[in-house]
């Protein structure tokens, strides 16, 4: 096996050090701290891409130094939230909220000061995380095979239009944690007027085998902080779902986030590379209005 893996991001190449996670799972460490290069680039790239903001936000400590070159070649501020009171902060407001790992709580401390600083204004979060879930992957396939491309910024995610069997398909990736998507998606919906049952979300499974299908016509979240901000937002669960199963995590001790935000062995990738035929008929057949049909086909 090589000992590294090759990345190609923002006109730069680096060999990231293959880390051994255990038998069945090895990762590449990608660090941006303390490279000074790759900061100063990937910033760049970004401003291109970004929509138009005054402020930026990031979280301690990580997100420093991009949202720092971001401010520093947009000539925009940035605010820091940290991760404990801090003794300057005379009024500070503490924000509690279920990490992405969905196992633990995450703090988020800012001072009211700041909070009134962005107060009106259009505010940009940067932060360093990459996810590779499968349900992001799959609606990159699916936007592929209807000729679609996700390039356009709004509503906190990248987004384009396509034409499938005579209808508009609005194709949304949202650009936020996992566990606040809905503030992507519902903005989305209101603005087109989408109805919630014409609203499809594709969300990873780790409950299921990987490449495994499991829709439904609506329902509670389930246990996933995904579905459960889109509910929240969308203000109800009528709304079809495709849950793509990306697989436990290999024992229990094993970090989530570093299980779904992770590179998938090759075996669950081809298992779940191989069902995309299958959640683009399965979309197909529930814009049809045909979802028991699509459940009949697909769920397995």
């Amino acid at each position: 096996m090589a000992e590294t893996y090759t990345l190609k991001v923002a006109g730069l190449t680096r060999e990231l050090t293959i880390c051994k996670v255990n038998d069945h799972m090895d990762i590449a460490a990608f660090i941006m701290l303390g490279d000074t290069e790759l900061t100063v680039a990937a910033a760049a790239e970004l401003l291109k891409k970004c929509p138009e903001f005054d402020i930026l936000l990031t979280a301690e400590a990580k997100g420093i130094p991009l949202a720092h070159e971001m401010s520093r070649q947009s000539g925009k501020p940035y605010v820091c939230a940290r991760k404990n009171v801090k003794l300057y902060m005379k009024d500070p407001v503490v924000v509690e909220d279920q990490s992405i790992t969905t196992e633990g709580k995450q703090k988020l401390v800012i001072d009211r000061k700041e909070l009134d600083e962005m107060n009106g204004k259009r505010v940009l979060v940067v932060d360093d995380v990459i996810s590779t879930g499968g349900s992001l992957k799959a609606l990159d396939a699916l936007a592929e095979r209807w000729g679609c491309t996700l390039n356009k910024s709004k509503w906190q995610g990248l987004y384009g239009m396509a034409e499938v069997d005579g209808r508009k398909v609005l194709l949304l990736k949202p650009l936020t944690y996992m566990n606040l998507s809905g503030q992507s998606i519902a903005p989305a919906a209101q603005f087109y007027k989408i109805p919630h049952d014409h609203v499809i979300v594709l969300c990873d499974d780790i409950t299921q085998e990987p490449g495994h299908l499991r829709i439904r016509a609506s329902g509670s979240a389930g246990g996933h902080n995904g579905l459960k901000s889109i509910i929240q937002s969308l203000g109800g669960e009528d709304f079809p779902r495709v849950r793509i199963g990306v697989g436990a995590k290999p024992h229990p001790e094993y970090d989530l986030a570093a299980w779904v935000l992770g590179k998938f062995p090759p075996e669950a990738a081809k298992a779940m590379t191989d069902r995309y035929p299958d959640i683009e008929t399965a979309c197909r057949l529930i814009m049809d209005g045909k979802l028991g049909e699509a459940q009949n086909r697909c769920n397995h």
